[in-house]
């Protein structure tokens, strides 16, 4: 019986950045498999080449830009 809950969006946002953050300094990620898996399903990663290996696709490095430029604030939205 699967009993683990669905993961939210915003979660999802942050294991986004936590897996391409990781991978970009170590090509290695803490993340868990269900974890992977859910952003693979929401297509923002892609199995690589390699085996066990994950890469962001166009739309996950945009959900990425997008979330890091919406925390960082412009100058625009006053901070």
């Amino acid at each position: 019986m699967n009993t683990e809950k669905p993961i939210s969006t915003i979660d999802a946002v942050r294991h986004l950045i936590v897996c391409d953050t990781q991978f970009s300094w170590a090509g290695v990620t803490n993340l868990t498999l269900s974890q992977m898996l859910d952003l693979q399903a929401r297509g923002w990663v892609v199995e690589g080449d390699d085996n066990d290996e994950f890469q962001l696709t166009v739309a996950g490095e945009e959900v990425v830009a997008k979330a890091l430029q919406h925390g960082a604030g412009t100058e625009e939205d006053g901070a």
